[in-house]
């Protein structure tokens, strides 16, 4: 989960670098770069670079007073024996955010996209390559906050690593839950890894796509 914050022209940012399947169980770094893994957030006005460090949260002043449309992208690079799976996560936000005169506390939050995912693995992070996998996916806006209609989700698969990329129709479950069904190919026609990608959008320019390369191992 990621929060995102307005005071005035002052935009702070929280993102929770690390998850697994429980929703409120999640760990943060704040500020990492070694051998084992590197975190970036990088955050645009429009096409103008902003801010561009190796951390997860922060905070960028004197913004515009009007009402603009912004880009964060997130990403946590993992390496070495540790991180086997997820060896590059990726979340990329657009939002709209303008001048905010409500200085109270907390801060007045701007409603990111989220998605929950439901991918059945074992506690290895390993699927067999057959039969088919059911994914599911859970778009929201973080904390319930009104961000206008959400948009249907999209869904791609990869078997490469991420050079190639194949669509996965989704079916509307209801409440804004879709399900998609992923036919594995031979293991040996893989890199031995599924990455999957992610797209949601709203009705009021918000747009998130995820992206986890090794996701998953075929066994």
């Amino acid at each position: 989960m990621t929060d995102a914050y307005r005071r005035a022209n002052r935009l702070s940012i929280l993102v929770r670098d690390y998850q697994d399947g429980e929703p409120d169980h999640w760990g943060d770094s704040y500020n990492r770069d070694d051998e084992i893994s590197t975190v970036r957030s990088q955050f645009y006005l429009g096409d103008t670079l902003l801010y561009d460090q190796k951390r997860g949260s922060f905070s960028v002043d004197d913004l515009p007073a009007e009402e603009s449309t912004y880009r964060l992208i997130h990403s946590v690079t993992r390496r070495g024996p540790i991180w086997t799976s997820s060896s590059y996560s990726e979340s990329d936000w657009t939002f709209r955010s303008g001048y905010e005169s409500d200085t109270g506390w907390p801060p007045k939050a701007i409603p990111l996209l989220d998605v929950n995912w439901t991918v059945p693995i074992d506690a290895h992070n390993r699927a067999r390559a057959r039969p088919d996998l059911t994914v599911g996916l859970h778009a929201r806006h973080v904390r319930g906050l009104d961000g206008g209609d959400i948009d249907p989700a999209q869904l791609w698969v990869s078997y490469d690593d991420g050079e190639t990329w194949r669509s996965v129709p989704l079916e509307s479950s209801g409440d804004d839950r879709y399900i998609g069904t992923i036919t594995h190919p031979a293991k040996n026609h893989t890199s031995g890894w599924v990455s999957l990608r992610g797209r949601v959008t709203d009705s009021i320019g918000g747009s998130l796509t995820q992206t986890a390369l090794r996701a998953y191992e075929l066994s």
